[in-house]
């Protein structure tokens, strides 16, 4: 970078190159004192003065007040020095200083106020200058001499009455107290006045450095032409050095030319000076000649050979120093080479991370925007599923399939799917970086998972299905005995009249005998007890260790190292054989060592951990224990799902086995966490199937049941009764499960925490986490990830169900009753009609379809249908007295009158037909055909079978009176299974898996829940076991999640993201075993080789926040401490909770 110049009468402004922000140590240069000029105000001999800076639009600011115009460049200085002349001052103003040009530029500076500044003003914002700029500036200033501040005084602008920093009042007390204040009233002649002060004190001594005396650039000729100078002008220097350019718009390489074309002519100044050495050598030489011959003529030998002596020793200084100097240039040559080249390759380093970054970022918000989109198309295909699997399940129940395949699936979510297709196509043709995730538009591996796992479901319920028969079909025989016996006490208090109080007694008196009688053999369903089943198991499996080990077992998720339990992989001492590989090694054989996991193995058991959480909560919701009941065989099964896990990690590339007290640990806590979810289905299975519970429960259904025969109602009133009671559970069942299905699909629209991906619904629970602040709920969150997102979303749940029960809970509920019941009376109908048309009664079928639609108000669908059909079977007088019918009671007057003439006139016509529809008896056998026709209609949705009626007297029962009595009952069944709607009845009355807070959970929970080695954060990839790297967009603090510095007891404060962009290391194999660089991770293999850690030295509050926060709490846990090493950096407390929690917005 080379020095520009313009200079005007008298005056000149130079300024110097910013500094930057880290700058290397330069030596202070010794400064030399020569005698000093008489000093006097009335002639002022020259005034040189140089101003510092850490601005070079201050810089500039300050020399254009000096100036009295504007001669730099405030705004955009341009990136090259300048100097502008003046009256009494020269100002240089040189922005953009590196570290390597330090020294190059502080010689520039000095020699350019040579022989030495008389006064420096440093010029610093009031408010700005941190500790790092002081020890920046005081380098800067000791490289012109020691004594500097002899020489200085600072300036501050931007001041409005307003105090300087601290800091700066620190530098202002060594500039032995000389502050000016630049203000807008400020003038010139006050900061002259202020400087002649300056060199008035100093005795009108200038400061001078040994730097300018040896500076390579001038020679003892040019310090003479400048020394005249001094004493035949008044000439006055000002030097400006400052921080950072503003407005620098050179790039990398034009930078560089520049550095090459000054080492170009530098190299051509040092050329000319050795020529002309080489002339004033020749000019020796020629001398010598002469003197030889004045010598030989005039003087003595002796004399010559002193004067030979003389010239000799010129010639050798002068030879010595083109020596030096050939050999300066050759270095300077090799060095500017050797900086050239460092500053390619460090530009190249610069501009690839920089691209690199660039593309992550892209590459991070192309896959936001589809995680976003993926989220949406995989709950729409896993509520369509849903959907199909509740119909399937009905059917499955009612015995109408009995086998179920993957394609059927796939063929009953066609529609759906293809859809979903058509929206993704969409999506990528609209993505503008769709390369980046275009793989996915392939990928078919979401709908699959979705379709396996409902067939998993579905066959699983088809295998017990038989399992049940047993027990249904003995409490459908207790249902039916307690009916019939009803009917026979009704029969018997018949014809005695009693009210209606009186009725309840003699009821409630024969219920209470009967049921008593019924099931004093049957033995009552009892509570469970999950963790005694436990313990007793583990018990006898393991007699060596006491029962009461499992009282003081651990949360396994929660504990800090699983070294206490393991051992590793050695043959026995004492018998020279290894361990059978089918026994978990007892923790107390002291042939087995004990050693310390390496952080991979660490990670590796916290992961199998968690897999065999996630398979026992699976294989424990396969068991339908709300349906199968509960039995000690499912915690053997579960315990022997979990050692068979165990044994087959211990057959792979490990080094260790699991001890007893591990496999008893981790059984009882996974047994201990799902303990809630037994018991909820365990409630539902004994309310239903232990018979004095269940029948106490009907005692009002059947209590109405024997109104109807006590007050002599007809057959058909009584079985429509019946069927109306019977139906209750299984119409409460299909609401419940479409308003959960409902309300799910509205809390994806409207509840802010679940409508979007997996990452929003994560910075939900941090913000409430942050809003809570309970650190046993942060400790949950970080060390067991899925149970406290399982949580949250239970409590999102709960907590909109109460919000808006009134207004969108229940509303919803009454629609689907609604729904419910029209598919029952249309099922009611259509059963009734094709049995009278099997039976031959087509005039019957006719009326009923007529009877309906009029009563429906459609008079004209009313009207075709009934003569439809009575053309086509051939009875065309029926048709038009049908029509005729159907006009008079949709108030045609004249259709009315032609009716009745038609009517009297064919009276004896009307007689047959009366005596006709009196021959229509319903048997039995109408009887079972409607009831099979009604159940099939029902049997995709309701669970709602012919078998429900086994042993149900149907003598003498009138169909055409059964739809009737359907339509009447069936309103008070709804209104009484509406009136029990509540907040709390969806817990109730449903099944684990079809709750609104379950199908949440099932469709968030799905995707990669692999945690980041380092700091524990999980990957927020939506597809588990995807393709590529694992990522996270945010990090912690590793010391959240216990992790410590080797040798110490201290909490470590890095972050994944700084540490992968330093120097430091990890031991990835186990304290003091080889060491890999944090920036080379993924050469540690395993665990690390699958993670993508962009560096990132960007500041995210958040985990800071909370370090700080619950710093003690965090020692206490995981005992050790935040100190020496993992001493919390002070900035980091300055972040408050809002700030945290507002953080979470702009980073995730």
């Amino acid at each position: 970078m080379g020095v520009v110049a313009a200079g005007y009468h008298g005056i000149s402004l130079w300024g110097t190159p910013q500094l930057e922000d880290s700058m290397a140590v330069l030596l202070p240069v010794t400064p030399v004192i020569k005698p000093a000029k008489t000093w006097s105000k009335e002639h002022p001999p020259l005034m040189r003065i140089v101003v510092l800076g850490t601005n070079a639009s201050e810089n500039s600011r300050v020399g254009n007040f000096l100036l009295g115009r504007a001669a730099f460049e405030t705004e955009e200085p341009p990136d090259v020095v300048q100097r502008v002349g003046g009256k009494h001052m020269t100002v240089i103003n040189t922005p953009n200083i590196s570290l390597h040009q330090m020294t190059q530029r502080v010689r520039e500076c000095v020699s350019l106020s040579a022989p030495g500044p008389h006064v420096i003003l440093l010029v610093l914002k009031h408010d700005q200058c941190s500790r790092e700029e002081k020890e920046c500036v005081e380098m800067l200033l000791n490289s012109f001499s020691h004594t500097v501040y002899q020489h200085t005084m600072m300036i501050t602008t931007h001041e409005s009455h307003t105090q300087v920093n601290d800091i700066i009042q620190e530098i202002i007390h060594q500039c032995n107290d000389r502050h000016f204040r630049l203000e807008r009233n400020s003038t010139p002649a006050q900061l002259m006045e202020k400087c002649e002060e300056i060199v008035h004190s100093n005795g009108g001594q200038h400061l001078i450095c040994t730097e300018y005396e040896s500076s390579q650039y001038f020679t003892m000729e040019q310090q003479d032409r400048e020394r005249g100078l001094e004493e035949n002008r008044d000439y006055a220097r000002i030097v400006l050095l400052g921080k950072t350019g503003v407005g620098k718009s050179a790039t990398g390489n034009t930078n560089i030319g520049k550095e090459a074309e000054e080492m170009k002519r530098e190299r051509e100044k040092l050329k000319n000076e050795i020529e002309q050495m080489m002339r004033e050598k020749e000019k020796v030489q020629l001398e010598k000649g002469n003197i030889q011959i004045k010598y030989d003529t005039e003087i003595n030998k002796e004399q010559v050979e002193k004067n030979e002596l003389q010239v000799q020793e010129e010639r050798n200084m002068r030879e010595e120093q083109q020596k030096i100097s050939e050999e300066k240039l050759n270095l300077t040559e090799e060095q500017r080479k050797d900086e050239l080249e460092r500053k390619q390759v460090k530009w190249r380093e610069e501009m690839k991370k920089i691209w690199t970054e660039r593309r992550a970022s892209v590459k991070v918000a192309a896959y936001r925007r589809l995680d976003t989109e993926y989220n949406k198309w995989t709950w729409s295909l896993r509520s369509a599923m849903l959907e199909i699997e509740i119909k399937l399940q009905n059917k499955i129940e009612n015995e109408t399939i009995h086998e179920i395949q993957e394609t059927d699936l796939q063929t009953e979510l066609k529609e759906k799917s293809e859809e979903v297709k058509m929206l993704m196509s969409e999506f990528f043709e609209k993505e503008k970086d769709k390369e980046i995730p275009i793989q996915w538009k392939t990928s078919t591996k979401f709908q699959e998972n979705i379709v396996r796992e409902t067939n998993r479901k579905l066959n699983e319920i088809l295998q017990q299905r038989e399992l049940k028969k047993e027990i249904e079909a003995q409490r459908k025989h207790h249902e039916n005995t307690l009916f019939e016996i009803s009917k026979e006490l009704a029969v018997k208090l018949k014809d005695i009249p009693k009210d209606e109080e009186t009725l309840k007694k003699e009821f409630d008196c024969f219920w209470e005998e009967c049921v008593k009688m019924t099931f004093r053999d049957t033995p009552p369903i009892k509570d469970i007890d999950i963790l005694s089943d436990v313990k007793q198991l583990l018990s006898d499996i393991y007699t060596i260790t006491p029962v009461d080990h499992c009282k003081e077992s651990r949360n396994i998720f929660c504990v800090l190292s699983y070294s206490d339990y393991v051992r590793s992989k050695k043959y026995c001492s004492f018998k020279g054989t290894s361990i059978n590989s089918n026994i978990l090694v007892p923790a107390i054989d002291t042939s087995w060592e004990c050693f310390t996991l390496s952080e991979e193995d660490e990670i590796q058991i916290r992961t199998l951990v968690s897999e065999i959480a996630h398979e026992t909560d699976k294989k424990i919701m396969s068991f339908n224990i709300s349906k199968m009941g509960y039995n000690i065989s499912c915690i053997q099964e579960l315990t022997d799902h979990i050692k068979a896990r165990l044994l087959k990690h211990h057959e792979g590339p490990v080094r260790y086995q699991f001890t007893n007290e591990f496999f008893m640990d981790l059984v009882f806590f996974i047994c201990k966490r799902s303990n809630k979810t037994f018991t909820e289905q365990h409630r539902i299975f004994r309310e239903t199937n232990d018979p004095v519970i269940y029948f106490e429960r009907k005692r009002g259904e059947y209590f109405s049941v024997f109104q109807k025969y006590c007050r002599d109602s007809t057959s058909a009133a009584v079985f429509g009764e019946i069927i109306c009671q019977k139906l209750k559970d299984p119409i409460e069942q299909s609401v419940y499960k479409n308003t959960a299905r409902d309300l799910a699909d509205e809390m994806r629209t409207n509840c802010q925490s679940l409508n979007g991906n997996r990452s929003k619904l994560e910075k939900h629970i941090l913000k409430t986490l942050a809003e809570e602040e309970d650190f046993n709920k942060y400790m949950n969150y970080i060390h067991d990830p899925k149970d406290h997102f399982k949580s949250f979303i239970r409590a999102e749940v709960s907590q909109y169900i109460t919000d808006k029960f009134s207004v969108s809970v229940r509303p919803k509920m009454m629609k689907n009753f609604k729904l419910l019941q029209q598919k029952i009376m249309k099922a009611a109908h259509e059963s009734t009609e094709h049995v009278q048309v099997n039976s031959g009664d087509v005039e019957a079928a006719h009326e009923s379809t007529e009877h309906v639609q009029v009563n429906s108000g459609d008079v004209e669908a009313a009207h075709e249908s009934t003569e439809h059909v009575q053309v086509n079977s051939g009875d065309v007088e029926a048709a038009h007295e049908s029509t005729e019918h159907v006009r008079v009671n949709s108030g045609d007057d004249e259709a009315a009158h032609e009716s009745t003439e038609h009517v009297q006139v064919n009276s004896g016509d009307v007689e047959a037909v009366h005596e006709s529809t009196e021959h229509v008896q319903v048997n039995s056998g109408d009887v079972d055909l409607w009831l099979k026709c009604f159940t099939q209609k029902l049997s995709d949705v309701l669970i709602f079978s012919i078998k429900d009626f086994s042993g149900v007297s149907r003598d003498d029962v009138k169909i055409k009176l059964l739809e009737d009595v359907i339509r009447k009952e069936l309103p008070s069944v709804m209104s009484d299974i509406s009136s029990k709607f509540s907040t709390e009845t969806f817990t109730v009355i449903l099944d684990y898996e079809y709750r609104p807070d379950e199908l949440l959970i099932d469709h968030f929970c799905q995707g990669c829940w692999v945690q980041c080695p380092f700091c524990n954060a999980i990957c927020t990839n939506t597809i588990e076991d995807h393709d590529g790297d694992h990522s996270v967009p945010v990090h912690r603090v590793n010391g959240v999640n216990g992790k410590y510095y080797t040798g110490t007891t201290n909490l470590s404060t890095s972050i994944c993201t700084t540490a992968v962009a330093s120097n430091r290391s990890f031991h990835p194999k186990g304290p003091y075993q080889v060491s890999v660089l944090c920036r080379e991770y993924r050469r540690a293999g395993g665990v690390y080789a699958n993670w993508s850690i962009t560096p990132d030295v960007s500041e995210f509050p958040y985990w800071k926040w909370f370090v700080c926060r619950f710093q003690k709490d965090l020692e206490i846990f995981y005992n050790k401490t935040f100190q020496e090493r993992g001493k919390i950096p002070d900035n980091w407390r300055k972040y408050s909770k809002h700030e945290a929690i507002d953080s979470l917005d702009e980073y995730m």
